[in-house]
């Protein structure tokens, strides 16, 4: 029931007072305030509904951003992983036979830069192996080991561009990556 203004309550109050009947003026006022009453308690019940269901909105967006990013990052560390497995096996293939010959070998932490569809737009060393041509081999390793897959596409919406930095081993037995 809609709060009763003032000139209401007034025309309700002058009615029974012109009745000669105070008591039926009391019980009309008694209504208003009863009415009033339940009218803030309306309010106050849907004022705390709202704010529960807002906290409630927050709570899932945030749970929601969480297992978003979580698997974001588990997609985005696959693919990573897919393009440094490439790497690992076109080096392994690939490794100049007069460096395994004169036993060069060495760990170089490369940087390389790969689009989202698989485009390897940079490649450096990030720190060096201390032999200038493992180096180089280490840069030319990566080059070859393209084309690399194209990101899952609802990656690719996300990122363009894929920044890696990794270490590469290269022994007498194989060329591995470490973390």
């Amino acid at each position: 029931m809609p709060s009763q203004t003032e000139q209401e309550v007034a025309e309700i109050v002058e009615r029974a007072v012109r009745r000669s009947t105070g008591l039926h003026a009391l019980r009309e006022i008694r209504k208003l305030v009863d009415a009033t009453i339940e009218e803030e308690r309306a309010k106050s019940k849907l004022a705390k509904r709202i704010v529960l269901c807002f906290a409630l909105v927050v709570v899932a967006i945030f749970i929601w951003s969480t297992i978003s990013t979580s698997l974001k990052k588990s997609a985005e560390n696959e693919y990573i992983h897919s393009i440094v497995n490439r790497i690992e096996r076109s080096a392994n293939s690939n490794y100049p036979k007069e460096l395994k010959d004169n036993s060069v070998y060495g760990t170089a932490v490369l940087h390389l830069s790969v689009t989202s569809d698989g485009q390897l737009t940079k490649v450096e060393i990030h720190k060096s192996s201390g032999n200038s041509l493992l180096d180089n081999v280490a840069v030319r390793l990566v080059e070859n080991a393209q084309p690399f897959p194209s990101a899952p596409e609802a990656l690719r919406k996300q990122v363009d561009i894929f920044e890696i930095t990794r270490a590469f081993s290269f022994t007498h037995e194989s060329v591995t990556k470490t973390p």
